[in-house]
């Protein structure tokens, strides 16, 4: 009998010291998240975030209320919800003769330089979105324009740029 107590006892205190050694932390802490707390991280991350004239917030977090996320989910979707807003806006102002929405819109790519899921992209990422824009400074559409048609698959529904 004091064999068996003692193989439960040692059982027990394996489960706590892997518990312990992993911080008996959550899921969540771990770099996952609920679907209900990136919804909310996305709301709250959108009242900070500015979008173009005519813009708006359209992208929903998709899967099922059980799926889990990982941390930074909500950065990258209002990232590149912004992204195509803003880039909608400025191929509808280029294409108005619009220089000053233009200008406006193209200050408004460098202030989503500064948002933490563009950060956390690789160089390379950040390398061609950097090339895109400043062909776009110079006239040339063609970057922006292949972005918008190959990431933005109707992000911008609803949007009434002006």
């Amino acid at each position: 009998m004091k064999a068996r107590q003692f193989i439960t006892a040692s059982v027990l205190l394996a489960v706590a010291a892997t518990a312990t050694a992993c911080g008996g932390k959550s899921e969540e802490s771990d770099g996952w998240q609920s679907k209900q707390d990136v919804v909310a991280e996305v709301k709250n991350l959108r009242k900070g975030t500015d979008l173009p004239p005519g813009g708006k917030w359209t992208a929903e977090v998709s899967g099922a209320e059980g799926d889990r996320y990982q941390t930074g989910s909500a950065d990258a979707l209002v990232l590149d919800e912004a992204q195509c807003e803003w880039y909608a806006y400025w191929l509808d102002r280029t294409e108005a003769s619009d220089k000053k929405a233009v200008a406006s819109a193209q200050k408004q790519f460098a202030v989503l330089h500064d948002m933490a899921a563009y950060k956390a992209n690789d160089v390379s990422y950040r390398k061609l979105v950097q090339s895109v824009e400043d062909a776009a400074e110079l006239g040339d559409p063609s970057g922006i324009q292949g972005f918008v048609r190959d990431n933005c698959g109707g992000m911008q529904e609803g949007s009434n740029y002006q």
